[in-house]
């Protein structure tokens, strides 16, 4: 079998080629470049798609979650609380704000924040808790929300690996005080470049973020706020509505394959990924745990299948945060860091593939 890679883009976007020449002649014959009319029906379809009222586009999912915070008023002197194991993106959107990220560990079977966890490092100084739907697996986001109304702070979400998670029967954007999207070209929504979004029921959050993104104007040549240069260009909304049409379908995808896994590995070294019964977990990544990690990386090369690594370094463990945390030790997040590994998913793999990592996997001794 030829080599499988963990990810092809490629392949995953060169079956569009025509549709999205298409849409290049379009754009270029009959849009403005930035902020074009693609732009504001793809903030209404991605709106209506995650079951929010507001949409606002931007540059990077990283951006989209600054400017979240920021609407909130969160900076200097505040207290944000973020998962100890994440992308490092979700602390560096803290960190941007001037507010502080205060890291609480994980809980190994999602790899989502710990509840109760939460609730013990809230002080008077907290304003915000961002829950990070890491790998698409939604936080327990009722008890989040429950738990930030009677603290009186605000419920963020990290959904840059989300695009179509579920919980509790209600698309997770439906919990909260806004969503932080990423189209970076290899999420389930996947642009051909950089690309962000914030969902939000707020209108004064949406006003503000649709300000900020465009030089603090919404009038050409007014500027009532301080802004950034943050706009998702019209060609990757164009493309983003295009895969907006079919993203049910690859996610449909991705969960076949994560079937074929959950069901057909049996290797006692190796701890599959959780998932809450009834809950819809978008698999942006299927990721294992095994405490033979570097041995079954070289196994799975030498066997043509491509595998990653999300993420050998917590945050609270990077040089810039160290000092910080000030010798703090998270001791999930630090087992989940050394032991997690990625394996190939998402619609560039077939279920033939699928089945094969599979059975190599448990073949591995």
């Amino acid at each position: 079998m030829e080599k499988i890679k963990f990810l092809d883009l490629s392949k995953i976007n060169s079956g569009s080629y025509e549709e999205y020449s298409a849409i290049l002649k379009r754009v270029i014959n009959s849009e403005s470049l930035i902020l074009g009319a693609s732009v504001d029906k793809f903030e209404e379809e991605f709106a209506n798609y995650v079951g929010s009222k507001y949409c606002v586009s931007v540059g990077s999912g990283l951006d989209a979650l600054y400017f979240i915070l920021k609407s909130y008023g969160i900076g200097e002197g505040d207290q944000v609380i973020v998962p100890a194991q994440t992308f490092i993106a979700t602390w560096l959107a803290v960190t941007r704000t001037g507010a502080v990220p205060i890291p609480v560990d994980i809980e190994l079977e999602y790899n989502c924040i710990d509840l109760l966890k939460v609730e013990d490092s809230c002080t008077n100084r907290t304003k915000a808790v961002v829950a990070v739907n890491l790998y698409g697996c939604p936080c327990e986001l009722d008890s989040l929300q429950k738990l930030c109304s009677e603290k009186g702070i605000k419920l963020i979400q990290d959904a840059a690996q989300s695009h179509g998670s579920i919980y509790g029967g209600r698309k997770i954007a439906q919990y909260g005080d806004g969503c932080a999207w990423s189209f970076y070209p290899g999420k389930n929504l996947g642009a051909l470049g950089d690309g962000g979004a914030i969902t939000t029921d707020n209108r004064g959050v949406y006003e503000y973020i649709r300000a900020i993104r465009n030089y603090g104007s919404q009038e050409k040549y007014i500027h009532k706020s301080y802004g950034y240069n943050s706009r998702l260009d019209t060609l990757q909304a164009a493309i983003l509505r295009e895969k907006l049409c079919n993203l049910e379908h690859l996610n449909g995808q991705r969960e076949l394959i994560a079937s074929i896994y959950n069901s057909v590995i049996d290797n006692n070294c190796i701890v599959k990924p959780g998932k809450r019964e009834g809950d819809v977990h978008s698999w942006h990544l299927y990721v294992i745990r095994t405490d033979e990690r570097e041995r079954l990386i070289r196994y799975l090369a030498i066997k043509g299948i491509e595998t990653m690594i999300h993420y050998p370094t917590p945050p609270y463990r990077q040089e810039i945060y160290k000092k910080m945390c000030d010798g703090k030790v998270f001791t999930l997040a630090d087992i989940q860091s050394k032991t997690c590994l990625s394996l190939p998913i998402g619609p560039h793999l077939t279920t033939k593939q699928a089945e094969y990592i599979a059975y190599v996997i448990n073949m591995y001794r």
